[in-house]
């Protein structure tokens, strides 16, 4: 692979999740676009799509909507992801349908539940995962977060010797701060994660209430489609008193709510 002036790989690196959402695939991006910086390699990113949250410093944007740019792709592979960042040797798509390029490509897949359970997912997003599938014949390279989701991509058609298999590491957390709302007296369980239909917040409300001795259970994550029927759902079981939602928070806060959990 080309170098320049002898510095490491230019690779055009996709953070189109970290101004799209607060999730764990916008740390898993945010994560592994610092540790191959401090491998030497030389990341020129860029963003696709409305932007959510600030983009990080020297991202290319482009604006223009997923649902819009992916069919055009496919039919004028223009502007180039290589061209978006002015130039690459290596692209990495990290989340949505990968972008138009010519120069070899890796995708990262972290799991096909849209397409195995399309019930707890948005059209969309079932749409988004098959569009996905569909262009993987295009990567030098797939990167998945488990051996699970390598054998998924295995029964999709996938050639297992272009799947790399790289489990996910840990985010060092910075000094505890008690979160502004912090959870009342005793011990508590924790969840961490958005109110998604795929997390099944439900099943988990459900068993507690069935505990003999209700335990507190703090909540920790933006809200998402699944919000106002867990809302619900917890006024249904009697829980208000036994939960905490806290939303989106500090890694700080998230820190101490680890430090202080059950």
């Amino acid at each position: 692979m080309s170098t320049v002036n002898g510095s490491g790989p230019r690779v055009a690196f996709d953070v189109t999740p970290v101004i799209s959402g607060r999730t764990g695939i916008a740390r898993y991006v945010t994560q592994l676009g610092a540790e191959l910086e401090r491998q030497g390699v030389e990341l020129r990113r860029f963003a696709i799509g409305r932007s959510a949250f600030p983009k990080p410093a020297g991202t290319r944007h482009l604006g223009i909507p997923f649902r819009l740019l992916s069919p055009w792709w496919r039919v004028v592979p223009w502007p180039t992801a290589e061209q978006l960042v002015g130039g690459a040797d290596l692209v990495h798509a990290t989340g949505s349908p990968p972008p138009a390029t010519r120069r070899p490509m890796v995708v990262t897949v972290h799991d096909v539940a849209a397409l195995r359970y399309p019930e707890l997912h948005p059209p969309r997003h079932v749409v988004q995962q098959r569009a996905l599938i569909a262009t993987l014949d295009r990567a030098a390279a797939i990167v998945t977060d488990s051996a699970t989701t390598a054998d998924d991509l295995v029964a999709l058609g996938i050639d297992l010797d272009r799947i790399v298999v790289a489990p996910l590491g840990l985010t060092p957390l910075p000094d505890p701060l008690p979160p502004t709302a912090p959870p009342g007296e005793g011990t508590y369980l924790l969840t961490v994660g958005e109110t998604s239909p795929r997390k099944r917040y439900d099943v988990l409300l459900r068993a507690v209430a069935q505990l003999p001795h209700t335990p507190n259970l703090v909540m920790v994550g933006p809200p998402a489609a699944d919000d106002a029927r867990l809302r619900a759902l917890i006024a249904e079981l009697g829980l208000g008193e036994h939960v905490t939602r806290l939303g989106a928070i500090s890694d700080r806060e998230l820190s101490w709510l680890y430090q202080h959990a059950m």
